[in-house]
């Protein structure tokens, strides 16, 4: 008896493996699949007439008429225009002290100096056809000196034409980097 407990499932396990190593399904080759393939597509062009040839279509044209409330100046890309902004510039420097009254009073001279000048064709090409109202001389504190410089330019090359103008009334004129505000 102990050995019929044995074996019986010693034989189930046999009979486990043996029947799942066994398939009823027949295993199809790719070339039957491409034949079979092959014939759906052959029945299906005896069916299909339809011409399009036979039916010509033409899009509705399409008239569309907006109205908005958008801002004209937005609408031609002009949104920053009149917009000022502080970026990395050049300015010309025509005096540096540690006395603020000296500072003050060559800060008073180029303020002059451009009143009696800014209308010049000199002045004019330097600014590109737009003089700006305000004079652009500023008077900068950075510890320890006070600096008088003049213009707010984005390219060196405009500051060179004005360093070249300035150099008459100013000899010591040299250009500076300088944050400067500008007006898209």
């Amino acid at each position: 008896m102990a050995l019929v407990a044995r074996i019986v499932p010693l034989l189930c396990t046999c009979l486990l493996l043996l029947s799942g190593c066994a398939s009823i399904e027949r295993v199809t080759d790719e070339e039957d699949e491409a034949d079979e393939a092959a014939e759906t597509a052959r029945a299906l062009a005896e069916v299909e007439t339809f011409d399009v040839d036979q039916y010509p279509l033409e899009a509705p044209e399409r008239v569309v008429d907006v109205t908005h409330r958008v801002p004209a100046q937005l609408m031609e890309v002009r949104a920053a225009a009149g917009v000022e902004r502080t970026v990395d510039g050049y300015r010309v420097q025509i005096f540096s002290t540690d006395d603020r009254r000296a500072a003050d009073e060559v800060y008073t001279e180029a303020e002059e100096w451009w009143a009696s000048n800014r209308d010049s064709d000199k002045l004019r090409e330097v600014f590109a056809d737009a003089v700006p109202e305000e004079p652009p001389v500023h008077l900068i504190y950075r510890q320890p000196l006070y600096r008088v410089r003049v213009g707010n330019f984005t390219s060196q090359e405009q500051a060179r034409e004005l360093m070249a103008v300035l150099r008459d009334s100013f000899s010591d004129a040299f250009i500076a980097r300088s944050p400067v505000t500008v007006r898209q």
